[in-house]
């Protein structure tokens, strides 16, 4: 995930820090209240990704943006041809995207069918009465 990180901080602008930090306590606070929800919720953010790595191959197709050659990073992670293009590294990293997404889905659903998303039971009278009692 970092290298995909690194790819598209060498062809884009990246988010302020401050933002990451906002996310990734808010996710914290909803995974440590319902991992489900939290899985779903990325889910969802994924799927946005999709779309929106869409549009950007719509633009580089349109010309809108120009197809640069791919970042050396991305052609090393990806196992790309030398001479590989923005186009290749934005069609590999949609299809992240899609897999992400799939699997956060998966396992949210996962959750929910089988009943996972109970807070742990940590050295409790259900867990383990025989350490209550000493």
């Amino acid at each position: 995930v970092a290298v995909v990180v690194v790819a598209a901080v060498a062809v884009a602008h990246p988010h302020p820090p401050g933002a990451q930090f906002s996310y990734l306590m808010a996710y914290t606070v909803t995974y440590g209240i319902s991992p489900r929800i939290a899985h779903r919720m990325v889910g969802y953010l994924e799927e946005a990704a999709h779309r929106a790595y869409t549009d950007y191959l719509e633009a580089i197709r349109s010309g809108r943006i120009e197809n640069k050659p791919a970042p050396q990073i991305a052609i090393n992670y990806y196992r790309l041809s030398p001479n590989a293009t923005l186009e290749d590294v934005v069609l590999h990293v949609r299809a992240d995207e899609n897999m992400h997404r799939d699997f956060n889905h998966q396992l949210s659903n996962t959750i929910k069918e089988k009943g996972l998303d109970t807070p742990p039971v940590f050295m409790s009278e259900e867990a383990e009465p025989e350490l209550q009692s000493k």
